[in-house]
């Protein structure tokens, strides 16, 4: 039985669809001079259009540049048929393929047009949902462009506001975006326009300036959004009433990058890619940014989080977050807590934890634990339940021990990073602090050997000699294990200040990659550096402002402290 010339008819109409109504017209010029056929012929001008469609080069060649079906090396379109529809004896169509009579005979030409007609459909599909997400992202693209446009007029509604504090949000460079956004579009029709889907050359040639307009972006926005969004109740935006929707609008530039992605993915899944290093560069490039934008979305969101939940807790005047450093996230779960089993909101920071009590309609503030407390911190994973055991020392020196679960392995796993990270440091330092003082153990006699003598340091000196001394101004030379360092001084300066000073010198020496400021400093939580002064052989402990004070007098302009961990 002959396939029907229905059939036959759609398959030339199918590629009329994929090569254009002008080849397939050609074609026909070219076989019978002319497009009227009668009844008895069109089954012979149909198969000798098939024919010369597979066995024209010039159309075997336009095939595999306009429309690649797989990824694989197109050179041979049998191969990429047959990697597509194993089920046809590729074999045998391959001998008619190859034949040189313009006539198929009746067998071959009803298998062919049926492989055929099961190829071209799978191609026109693969063709129009191509088309359609092409024609999406370049809508997309206008649209973007439009909304870029809208975003500046909020910008400069934010800064010309009277109460606006000023800030890195004020540098973010919308035009910048703009132009662009306008040349992306620009090579981004010609790449679609064009036959031959691999060309990658537009966006090579910018992707190094979208890394630097976004990694631009990125800072700017972060830094600049914290003030705006504590702000915000001052500051009236039109159009935008509350800080998650401001938050939102200056995250679309971030998000539109996902589309990009999006569209190579496009590309790989329904173009031949000539060379796939162009490919995978760009790829990893835009993955990398992207990776950025979602790991500053969720900065964001948590800085906007704690705004919140800061105001809630009661006994939040304790809360100092200078001395904790930057808030990265925070985590719900329930606990025991001091062998009291509760819910608890723990509120992770960059050197600490605060641990906040959950009851019905209240935060209740707990307590504070810096890293450099904590002794050990492991992550216990079994049966999809992670749980860190963190044991800390009190500040009594009794240890305390807790058991955080964790919903994800992911939150988990940087919980551990950040305590770790501080506590590894720390341990450290105490090692090559100890290796120093045994090294120099005949100059400074250990913990144990030190004589107290606080008492009799303000035996030594009566109170006019404060008034006899000659420099109102001194320097104290200072060591720490292997640090040294010198701190100038007012006479009459704090002991504390004087001890906030030295402490941030030594935690910059510990933690270099941190910047430790002295207001930072909590003196509660360095409880055990001891301050000593050295009079001949002896190490004289510095208790209060009175010891303080009396040493420098003692001592004139050669005050010699000693820091010891003990």
């Amino acid at each position: 039985m002959f396939v029907s010339e229905e059939l036959s008819s759609n398959v030339i109409t199918k590629f009329k669809e994929i090569l254009g109504c002008k080849k397939i017209d050609d074609l026909l010029l070219k076989i019978d001079g002319s497009k009227i056929l009668d009844k008895k012929n069109k089954n012979k001008a149909n198969r000798e259009i098939l024919h010369v469609i597979l066995c024209d080069k010039s159309i075997y060649k336009y095939l595999n540049e306009y429309h690649r079906i797989t990824n694989s090396d197109p050179r041979n379109f049998i191969s990429v048929l047959e990697e597509r529809h194993k089920d046809i004896n590729i074999i045998e169509f391959q001998k008619v393929y190859l034949q040189k009579r313009l006539i198929l005979d009746s067998l071959e030409y009803e298998k062919l047009v049926i492989w055929l007609d099961k190829i071209l459909n799978k191609t026109l599909g693969d063709k129009n949902i191509f088309e359609h997400k092409v024609n999406e992202i370049l809508l997309n693209e206008e649209n973007f462009l439009r909304y870029l446009m809208s975003l500046k007029i909020i910008q400069q509604r934010i800064i010309e506001d009277p109460n606006f504090v000023e800030s890195e949000f004020s540098n973010i460079n919308i035009d910048d975006f703009c132009i662009l956004q306008r040349k992306l579009n620009k090579y981004l029709q010609k790449l679609i326009q064009s036959n031959n889907f691999s060309i990658y050359i537009p966006f090579m040639e910018n992707i190094e300036d979208i890394k630097l307009k976004y990694l631009n972006y990125f800072y700017y926005y972060q830094n600049g959004m914290n003030i705006i969004l504590e702000k915000l109740d001052s500051v009236k935006i039109k159009n935008l009433s509350s800080p998650k929707e401001l938050h939102e609008s200056f995250m679309k530039p971030i998000q539109h990058l996902f589309g990009y992605i999006s569209f190579f993915k496009c590309l790989k899944k329904f173009c031949y890619i000539s060379d796939q290093r162009y490919y995978i560069y760009l790829e990893n490039c835009f993955k990398e940014i992207a990776e950025m934008a979602n790991d500053k979305k969720k900065k964001l969101d948590e800085k906007e989080f704690y705004f919140k939940i800061r105001k809630r807790i009661e006994n939040s005047d304790e809360l100092n977050d200078s001395e904790l450093g930057e808030y990265l996230l925070h985590n719900y779960a329930v606990f025991f807590y001091r062998k009291r089993r509760g819910k608890y909101l723990i509120l992770y920071f960059e050197k600490g934890m605060v641990f906040v009590e959950i009851e019905t309609d209240r935060l209740i503030f707990l307590e504070t634990i810096l890293y450099f407390c904590v002794q050990k911190c492991k992550l216990y994973d079994k049966n999809d339940e992670y749980n860190l055991k963190v044991v800390w020392k009190d500040t009594n020196e009794s240890k305390e021990l807790t058991v955080i679960p964790f919903i994800s392995r992911e939150a988990a796993v940087s919980v551990e990073e950040i305590i770790n990270t501080t506590k590894d440091s720390k341990n450290k330092l105490e090692i090559k602090e100890e290796d120093s003082e045994a090294r120099n153990y005949k100059s400074i006699p250990s913990a144990g050997k030190v004589e107290f003598k606080d008492k009799k340091i303000r035996t030594k000196y009566k109170e006019s000699d404060s008034k006899s001394t000659i420099l109102n101004f001194f320097a104290s030379k200072i060591q720490f294990g292997d640090l040294n360092f010198i701190i100038c001084q007012e006479l009459f300066s704090d002991f504390d200040d004087f001890k906030k000073k030295s402490l941030s010198r030594i935690a910059n020496y510990l933690y270099p990659e941190k910047n430790i400021t002295e207001n930072s400093i909590n003196l509660a939580h360095y409880k055990n550096f001891k301050f000593y002064f050295k009079d001949g052989n002896e190490l004289i402990s510095i208790e209060n402002q009175d010891d303080f004070f009396a040493t420098r007098v003692f001592c004139k302009d050669k005050l010699y402290i000693f820091i010891k961990h003990v």
